[in-house]
């Protein structure tokens, strides 16, 4: 955990930087799991892979290495932040599983998810997961958000020894991602969800069909109109409508110092931004 993590000029000539972050700055790799899995922070993602693979493209080979054994028939894997790519894909039953294999395998390193924030060098970049705040019992997982793929979530909740994990894809806005997996993780735990007594292993991927591509519903001039039709559908959350997200606790805020690590200033990147900034 006290390895240092370097941003190199390939991790930030990522999109969607919203951590105020340089090449040559370094962190703990303690600290780089706290920005990626809270704080989305594109860049740290790559620089975590680069640290531990040696490149961006043997530690993309792991992902999938990892997807194989872990039965995600329906996951290809491109780049460690889930960035927009053609080949990228996959399924709501893959993400299931991974987040599974996550919670049973690794609980000692529950922490990381739980934080609901970050604050990198004094900025504060949120998680905008509100469960973490708002839905007693949850422990994570992650969230995300990209124009063809819609706002998405892998949610994990516990109540009374029973654990519940949801996966929403496609949402429209945060507020319907939240309110959704809140409202299926609060049905599932007072039994008005029930399981169909099916593996998840035994459901399989449709891997002929390809995914849909949200861009014109979400990020278009078609948006509003769509909007309009999923606000209608999911009202959840609105003033006068229903809340899944009732309780409030504080919120778990990790703090992260960098600093500024001596390398060949040729190897660096120019800081880029973005008003919209990825998930």
């Amino acid at each position: 955990m006290d390895t240092t993590v370097t941003l190199s000029a390939n991790a930030m000539s990522q999109k969607f930087l919203n951590a105020d972050l340089s090449a040559g700055r370094s962190m703990r790799l303690e600290d780089a799991l706290f920005a990626v899995i809270a704080g989305s922070a594109n860049e740290v993602s790559v620089a975590l892979a680069e640290t531990v693979a040696g490149s961006e493209k043997s530690f993309v080979k792991s992902m999938n290495d990892a997807a194989h054994r872990l039965g995600m028939t329906g996951s290809n894997f491109q780049n460690p932040n889930g960035l927009f790519d053609r080949r990228q894909k996959t399924t709501a039953r893959d993400m299931a599983l991974l987040g599974i294999a996550v919670a049973k395998q690794f609980p000692e390193h529950r922490r990381f998810f739980e934080a609901s924030a970050v604050v990198i060098d004094g900025k504060a970049v949120d998680s905008h997961n509100e469960l973490l705040t708002r839905f007693p019992g949850t422990r994570g997982l992650k969230t995300g958000f990209l124009c063809a793929a819609g706002n998405n979530v892998v949610a994990l909740a516990e109540r009374n020894a029973k654990q519940v994990l949801v996966v929403v894809m496609g949402a429209t806005t945060e507020r319907e991602r939240n309110e959704r997996a809140a409202m299926y993780l609060d049905r599932a735990f007072t039994g008005d969800l029930r399981s169909n007594k099916k593996a998840l292993t035994g459901i399989k991927n449709d891997t002929k069909r390809k995914p849909v591509d949200m861009r014109a519903k979400l990020c278009s001039a078609q948006t509003p109109k769509y909007v309009k039709a999923r606000v209608a559908m999911y009202p959840m959350g609105l003033p006068g409508q229903r809340s899944f997200l009732t309780n409030s606790r504080p919120a778990s805020v990790h703090q992260i110092q960098t600093w500024m690590t001596e390398e060949d200033p040729s190897n660096r990147g120019p800081k880029m931004s973005e008003d919209h900034p990825d998930q």
